[in-house]
């Protein structure tokens, strides 16, 4: 089953919405937007300890969140499928996370944005 055309097809255009642009990967399927100076993703990944499994990862600074963790009636931490429509359906339900909880939470994470340091050796 191929995952990448699902993905495009499903979450790219969804996401785009948000400002986020795709960057392929052999690894992972990552989308990446700037917002305030700070990076935000979300990355999607094949679950190493599932089968038919694909887990999603909001980021921002050194704070992380599982979509599964917004959803309270889970637990694993992985979407499961087990064919394409199920695949659809897990894709699908990550976007309706990212729209009602995840776009939310990025805006809590505060970031400090460093500036660059004043010339200490002076201009002389």
């Amino acid at each position: 089953m191929n995952i990448t055309k699902y993905i495009e097809e499903i979450l790219v255009d969804r996401f785009a919405q948000f400002g986020f642009k795709y960057e392929k990967s052999d690894f992972n399927w990552t989308f990446i937007r700037e917002n305030g100076g700070v990076k935000e993703y979300i990355e999607i990944e094949k679950s190493e300890w599932y089968k038919n499994a694909i887990r999603c990862e909001y980021r921002k600074g050194t704070s992380s969140r599982n979509t599964i963790a917004f959803l309270r009636d889970r637990i694993e931490q992985v979407h499961v499928y087990s064919d394409e429509t199920t695949l659809r359906e897990e894709l699908e339900s990550i976007v309706e996370v990212t729209e009602k909880f995840a776009m939310d939470w990025f805006e809590t994470i505060k970031v400090g944005v460093k500036s660059s340091p004043d010339n200490f050796l002076g201009s002389e």
